[in-house]
């Protein structure tokens, strides 16, 4: 998915604007989760803000030969004499 893929998408479940409805300090504390400081500047729609911050971020690209290294994961345990 590119970036002009993202700006294509819509959801059909919530109106673009919704976010602007809750209030200041919701939104200040989702994003202070989110990007972990409050927003620098507050502009007037809230969904621009997310906006922005979405397109800020690069889209990740798999990395196939991490997905199959398995060196990472712990050895199954064998169940004991006792089992």
């Amino acid at each position: 998915m590119t970036s002009a893929d993202l700006h294509q998408a819509n959801p059909t479940s919530a109106k673009p604007d919704a976010i602007d409805e809750i209030s200041e300090k919701e939104f200040v504390e989702a994003w202070k989760a989110i990007v972990g400081e409050p927003p620098a500047v507050m502009l007037e729609s809230r969904a621009d803000m997310v906006k922005v911050l979405v397109e800020s971020v690069p889209i990740a690209k798999p990395d196939p030969a991490a997905a199959l290294d398995l060196s990472h994961r712990p050895e199954p345990e064998m169940p004991g004499p006792d089992s």
